[in-house]
């Protein structure tokens, strides 16, 4: 028998949630440009969000373990909905968080800072960051600032050279 405890403290005041996030998340950002619908005869708006997506299957492959409990902390912790996702028509069934709210992603944003991503990923949060800080000042709103989050966002995630 072990004499490690289990921790339960907050997801926000330790690594582990920085640590589990660097290899099943994505930061997305959404970019919707102003159209014209020849149909209605009207024009949608244009949108631009940040969004950060993360993904475990339901049960763990290697340990045949419920992933559920840690997910649904997770999700309470950030006060969204624990959602379910399938991928590919394959029997492969998924948890699936999704943080977008302004409150729930300067929640986030909070959270890395404290306990920093590393690699490519450390470098998505940054610009995830500065394009959160746009939309804050609406800077979406311009069409410097939309060039400016379309340019960042075009560099990020597996696109990403730098």
């Amino acid at each position: 028998m072990s004499n490690i405890s289990k921790d339960t403290s907050s997801l926000l005041n330790n690594a582990w949630l920085a640590g589990f996030s660097d290899a099943d998340s994505n930061f997305y950002i959404r970019t919707t440009e102003k159209k014209f619908n020849s149909n209605t005869g009207k024009w949608s708006k244009s949108r631009y969000s940040c969004r950060f997506v993360l993904e475990q299957r339901k049960i763990e492959p290697k340990f045949l373990q419920p992933t559920e409990p840690f997910m649904k902390q997770i999700a309470e912790t950030f006060n969204v909905n624990l959602l379910t996702s399938k991928h590919n028509n394959t029997p492969k069934e998924y948890w699936h968080i999704n943080i977008s709210s302004r409150t729930t992603v300067k929640k986030l944003i909070k959270y890395f800072e404290d306990f920093p991503l590393m690699g490519s990923k450390y470098l998505d949060s940054l610009d995830f960051k500065t394009v959160n800080e746009l939309i804050e000042k609406n800077a979406h709103l311009t069409e410097e600032g939309q060039l400016t989050i379309r340019d960042i966002k075009n560099k990020m995630n597996k696109v990403r050279k730098e």
